[in-house]
């Protein structure tokens, strides 16, 4: 099972989206807020498992994207997942606080298939959280 925080949610647009993310730099949590069509969606991680029952005082929740046809149940699995939203063309980020290459390095890590790269690659103690 996931021992790290990892959420991924379908979410109505957050009107006061500078508190809420302010309170992920805060907690070291990598997010993006991005929107495909008219259907916006925030990923996060982090390298601890924190409670984030804050974010869904400050979010009108549609759904929990955490699972297809069978459960995800690894960090790859997240990432591969969250690549399938991220690549399609018509995908629009409006915030994050991830490095501009990330999710191009983050898809060529996976290629590798190895676990404690990914790991490493994530969670590596030199990775600055980007003020946004």
């Amino acid at each position: 099972m996931i021992k790290h925080l990892v959420v991924f949610i379908k979410l109505r647009k957050i009107e006061d989206s500078e508190r809420v993310f302010d309170k992920f730099i805060k907690l070291q949590i990598w997010y993006t807020y991005f929107c495909i069509d008219t259907e916006y969606y925030l990923f996060g991680f982090s390298k601890k498992n924190h409670d984030i029952n804050f974010l869904f005082d400050s979010i009108k929740l549609i759904k929990l994207l955490h699972s297809r046809e069978r459960k995800i149940r690894s960090l790859r699995d997240f990432f591969l997942y969250i690549l399938e939203f991220i690549e399609n063309d018509k995908c629009e980020i409006f915030d994050t606080n991830l490095e501009p290459l990330f999710w191009i390095q983050v898809k060529q890590v996976l290629k590798q298939n190895r676990k404690e790269t990914l790991k490493k690659f994530l969670f590596n103690d030199s990775r600055q959280l980007l003020q946004t």
